[in-house]
């Protein structure tokens, strides 16, 4: 209840999530279970471009990472030190 969830995170959208340019860039997708066990499969770069929205009765049930051989970097940068929302964030594969 007090909680943040990586599903949250990404339901949400919000820009200042850390994880969203990450799962981006990593190519990330969510299976999303809908009502009647309805499921679909979305790219998490999709729902942060406003192309695929979560419907009503909806919810994410898994988020698919696909394993990469390859160097990565996630970058953040606040406008203060400690934890903070980021100014801007960069993730590379």
């Amino acid at each position: 209840r007090n909680a943040g969830t990586l599903g949250g995170n990404i339901a949400s959208a919000a820009p200042t999530n850390d994880s969203l340019p990450v799962l981006a860039a990593l190519e990330a997708t969510l299976i999303i279970a809908g009502p009647g066990g309805a499921r679909r499969e979305v790219p998490v770069s999709h729902l942060l471009a406003g192309m695929e929205m979560l419907r009503p009765g909806e919810l994410i049930g898994f988020v698919r990472v696909p394993l990469l051989h390859a160097p990565q970097v996630f970058l953040k940068a606040t406008g203060r030190t400690g934890p903070g929302r980021a100014t801007a964030s960069v993730a590379l594969v």
